[in-house]
């Protein structure tokens, strides 16, 4: 998070603007920017309407919730997709790229017609439940009415009214009182501090504003008695981009050349924009200039706050009783600050306690083994006197699966193993009144983060693999066969016996580990199908500790394709099976019938695709943010001629 960009930025903000902010009232607003950096995230679909088993094509903009500046602390974005009234119906985990979150969700099958919702957030942003990113899509069309002008309410206000003349904006109060104070903020940057009373009212210049959310905070010495918001809609937080295509009109399935300008980018400025082009329809798409300018910065969401961008008195209607909280001025110009509950998360972390089977307390000092049966990756870990463990750098893709093995400081097993489960949160519609997000029991760590993604962080310690190229190579006719290639391994029947530093070949068979889960003696290896096999590995006495006191005469680890042959074998209370939420592996984009062209990334200053095979208007959209935290909505058609 750039937290010394935020600040200097807001202190030119307040110098620019002329307002003559108390001192020891800016140096609050920048202890509590310091104390708690906040995000916000947008979610850019490649369409608007779907039908059922369709593909969602996105990318998750990740930005400080002050600033707008891209923010880059967080490794992992999340998006869900919701029903209407927020049950999850499927989830992903976007890990940055290139500074880029970008990936797909599935549409089941069995998606009946109306009204989705995907839902973007980060750990940070978790921080502000009241605060989040809510697109609707629609499976079919969307009905008429979501997309007609908002109702206008009454604009009376008890303590601040606002009347708007040209460029200039008069706030006027009808409370009484001698040491009263408007301070006005945009996302806690102070843009005005003046008095005010009745028949003294305060003059604000559109020009003068920042784009977006004003809070307007009526105070009576350091307590806020009443607020206000406006919506400033100068566009000064924008940054325009050109679309310009080679032709005015083109054939089906013609190549199609579009060239992107952005001629107001300053020097040092740089444009991270995505692009998408539809068959056109009668639905406006999202906006990240709506959503991060209105929808961000008002509690509970604004349902397709587009409608809004170009209707500022509805927008202002909208917001007559609304309140801004993502910080608590009334708290803060006290000097009573709050902090984050959950911080950026660099890395998954796995995290759980040992418990003694007896009595349930915590057992100091046990031993943890994880294992990642597919990719031969074993760590370990020790417990704290709380029972307390914890597993950093596991950052592996989705579907992995980890096993993990407790036991206590004498390699005993009469220990209960307790993995935390990350529980996702609900988000809701903004037709719902609760308008919250529900958490139940969520762990995450920030703790430094590997170079790369695909990093293995974890020590291999075996004494001896077989990788699936090996075994290839061996053309095996049975797993008993493949046992026969590894050194030091005497087979009898169905056990394995290994030759160990301390004896050659001791009475004690090894234990076989299935997918990571120790399997009986007397099973039988040929339950295993030669070709699901992808990897052995043989660890002797003094690598197989990690596998408690069954690993005494060795360990002979047989992982399958499928990873799912440990399933059948029961675990103990020290051992657990788990399959947390990985990221999404990248996917290409193919070219359908709704989604003509997709692209999260623009590198350069043009784009190709080849237009529909049907007559027509396709509709191409772009939203992005510069590095500068100026924001890019652009839209056009282009015409499909026979």
């Amino acid at each position: 998070m750039k937290r010394w960009g935020i600040l200097l930025a807001a202190l030119a903000v307040t110098a620019t603007l002329g307002a003559q902010v108390p001192e020891s009232v800016n140096n609050n607003i920048i202890t509590q920017l310091q104390l708690f950096p906040q995000e916000k995230t947008y979610t850019h679909t490649d369409a608007t309407c779907y039908a059922p088993g369709d593909r969602i094509w996105l990318k998750v903009y990740v930005v400080n919730a002050l600033s707008h500046e891209p923010s880059g602390e967080n490794l992992y974005a999340y998006v869900n997709l919701a029903a209407a009234d927020g049950t999850l119906l499927t989830r992903a985990k976007l890990a940055c790229r290139d500074g880029v979150y970008a990936g797909y969700l599935d549409i089941p099958a069995n998606a009946a017609p109306g009204r989705y919702l995907v839902c973007s957030y980060t750990t940070l942003s978790l921080n502000t439940p009241q605060y989040q990113d809510i697109t609707p899509i629609y499976v079919g069309n969307a009905p008429a009415a979501e997309w007609s002008k908002p109702t206008e309410a009454s604009d009376a206000h008890d303590a601040l009214r606002c009347s708007y003349s040209g460029r200039r904006i008069t706030v006027a109060t009808t409370r009484s009182g001698s040491s009263l104070t408007l301070l006005a903020h945009c996302r806690a940057y102070p843009v005005a501090y003046s008095s005010i009373a009745i028949g003294r009212p305060v003059t604000l210049h559109r020009d003068s504003l920042p784009q977006g959310v004003v809070s307007l905070l009526l105070l009576d010495g350091e307590r806020v008695v009443a607020e206000r918001l406006l919506f400033s809609d100068n566009h000064r937080e924008q940054c325009p981009v050109n679309i310009a295509a080679d032709r005015q009109a083109y054939a089906p399935q013609a190549p199609v050349t579009l060239r992107l300008d952005a001629p107001r980018l300053t020097e040092g400025e740089t444009a991270d924009v995505s692009v998408s082009v539809t068959a056109d329809s009668p639905q406006r798409p999202a906006s990240i200039v709506a959503h991060l300018l209105l929808n961000g910065d008002v509690p509970g969401g604004v349902d397709t706050p587009e409608r809004y961008l170009d209707d500022e008195r509805s927008a202002n209607t909208l917001l007559h009783d609304k309140h801004w909280t993502r910080y608590d001025f009334a708290q803060l110009l006290h000097g009573d600050y709050a902090t984050p509950l959950y911080e950026a998360e660099a890395t998954q972390a796995i995290t759980g306690r040992v418990m003694t089977s007896r009595r349930l307390r915590p057992a100091d000092g046990a031993r943890v083994s994880l294992l990642v049966p597919h990719l031969g990756s074993i760590a370990t870990a020790y417990t704290d006197s709380l029972g307390r463990f914890s597993f950093t750098g596991a950052d592996f893709a989705q579907g992995t699966q980890y096993i993990l093995h407790a036991t206590d400081r004498r390699g005993k097993e009469n220990v209960e193993l307790i993995v935390d489960e990350t529980a996702q949160p609900r988000f809701f519609d903004p037709h719902d009144n609760s308008n919250g997000l529900l958490l139940d029991h969520l762990e995450m760590m920030g703790t430094p983060r590997s170079d790369g993604v695909e990093d293995n962080v974890f020590a291999l310690t075996a004494d001896f693999t077989l990788d699936e190229q090996s075994i290839r190579a061996i053309d095996a006719a049975c797993v008993h066969d493949l046992i026969r290639h590894l050194p030091g391994v005497r087979l009898q029947g169905n056990r394995c016996y290994l030759r160990t530093r301390n004896s050659i070949y001791g009475d004690t068979p090894a234990s076989i580990a299935i997918d990571g889960v120790i399997a009986p003696h007397e099973y039988d290896l040929d339950n295993i199908i030669m070709q699901d096999v992808t990897r052995i590995e043989m660890f002797k006495s003094g690598t197989s500790v990690i596998w408690g006191t069954e690993g005494g005469s060795g360990v002979i680890s047989i992982t399958t394709k499928a990873g799912n042959h440990g399933h059948d074998l029961t675990l103990k209370p020290n051992q657990k099976r788990i399959t947390p939420l990985g990221y999404q592996r990248p996917a290409t984009f193919t070219p359908t019938a709704r989604t003509i062209y997709w692209n999260p990334n623009v590198t350069g200053d043009t784009i190709t695709f080849t237009a529909p095979a049907k007559a027509g208007t396709c509709r191409v959209v772009i939203d992005g943010v510069t590095s500068h935290g100026r924001l890019i909505h652009q839209e056009t058609t282009i015409p499909i001629t026979q």
